[in-house]
């Protein structure tokens, strides 16, 4: 019975994806501030930015979620990642902007409150960007700032959580290009 509700279930979440150079930079931003300590470096290819978070959710709401996710209008967004931070519940290091693009707030609160209109549970707390570097450290690191990685970010996708013996793995449910991108490749109409 477990097993038949968790098949009707699908851990997703909508991200952004940075460039496979910005990963690797970010990457070994991480493994530098896990020099000393114990804890989970997170790989270059699972290094995303979540910008809504809506856990377990019904495959029967999958094709409204994909809906959302393609009417939504989003715009290349450029985030310089310059500082680092600690959610110490979760013990979490992340990388974040201390100058977030508001295009990138107003998308997102966009998003969110579709999502919420279509009756999904969506946390309420503001957005902050950030990426997870590392997971599973029991102490800050001492370090709170870095050298800038000027993150480029080109579309968003709906992104599936699968645990595994190896921990989280990600796939990519759906993904949309933004308006710029879309434009490109319409042969500038």
């Amino acid at each position: 019975m477990e097993m038949e509700q968790a098949e009707r279930q699908q851990r997703l979440f909508f991200a952004l994806w940075p460039e496979p150079a910005e990963q690797r930079r970010l990457y070994d931003v991480g493994r530098g501030l896990l020099a000393g300590q114990s804890g989970k470096l997170i790989v270059p290819e699972a290094i995303h930015m979540t910008v809504v978070f809506l856990g377990n959710v019904s495959v029967e709401q999958l094709p409204q979620i994909r809906e959302i996710g393609a009417e939504t209008p989003w715009q290349d967004v450029n985030v310089c990642f310059d500082r680092i931070g600690w959610f110490r519940r979760a013990r979490v290091v992340w990388a974040g902007s201390s100058n977030p693009p508001e295009a990138l707030a107003t998308v997102v609160e966009g998003l969110q409150a579709r999502l919420r209109g279509a009756g999904l549970h969506v946390d309420r707390r503001n957005f902050q960007p950030h990426i997870t570097l590392l997971r599973k450290i029991r102490r800050p690191p001492a370090q709170r700032e870095m050298e800038p990685v000027e993150c480029c970010f080109r579309r968003i996708c709906l992104v599936r959580s699968q645990f595994d013996r190896g921990g989280s793995r990600y796939v990519n449910v759906d993904c949309w290009p933004t308006l710029e991108e879309t434009s490109d490749t319409s042969g500038g109409k």
